[in-house]
């Protein structure tokens, strides 16, 4: 097996009820592809078959994944179950696993003011303005999550490791009032 060379290209995924959501970025945050995945019929298989294909045009030199501490509240065991084939697929295609904590992606948009999902997503779509198009309205408790938020999540997970890892854009996200 054959690690994939740090090209700078990370490929950030964000499993969700209905699939997933996923973006392609560079470390000097040029956003190559985004989107949300709906899988149809077995939502786990289906997924990962998406993930690498997308694995295989963009070759990223890591997955970027969400893991939960001890005391988080657990993701449903169909979800434990893709990340569990996610890490399988990347280890067998010889791409890094990275695991990013809820807690410090949360800790580290707190600290730009965003403490909602909300104002987390607009908190990105004011650094990438590619995605105000796609800022998901506000949600109201009787309201499904929308569509795009799995998007805004798997790039709040990219954002949180390039800033723990290199802290590269520390002037370009300014902190919320």
């Amino acid at each position: 097996m054959r690690l994939m060379e740090d090209n700078g290209r990370y490929l950030a995924v964000h499993p969700t009820t209905y699939g997933l959501g996923f973006a392609v970025l560079e470390r000097d945050l040029r956003l190559i592809d985004w989107g949300a995945y709906r899988a149809r019929a077995d939502k786990n298989q289906t997924s990962l078959r998406f993930l690498e294909r997308l694995t295989r045009r963009f070759q990223p030199c890591a997955v970027l994944i969400e893991t939960r501490e001890r005391r988080e509240r657990q993701r449903s065991v169909r979800i434990q179950h893709f990340i569990d084939s996610v890490r399988t697929s990347a280890r067998q295609q010889g791409i890094v696993l990275k695991g990013i904590s809820h807690r410090k992606v949360r800790r580290f948009f707190e600290a730009q003011g965003a403490m909602t999902k909300q104002e987390i997503a607009l908190c990105i779509a004011e650094l990438l303005p590619e995605l105000l198009h796609y800022l998901p309205p506000r949600r109201k408790a009787w309201m499904p999550e929308h569509g795009h938020m799995g998007t805004f999540d798997a790039i709040a997970l990219a954002l949180t490791h390039f800033n723990a890892d290199e802290n590269i854009f520390h002037d370009r996200i300014q902190p919320r009032p």
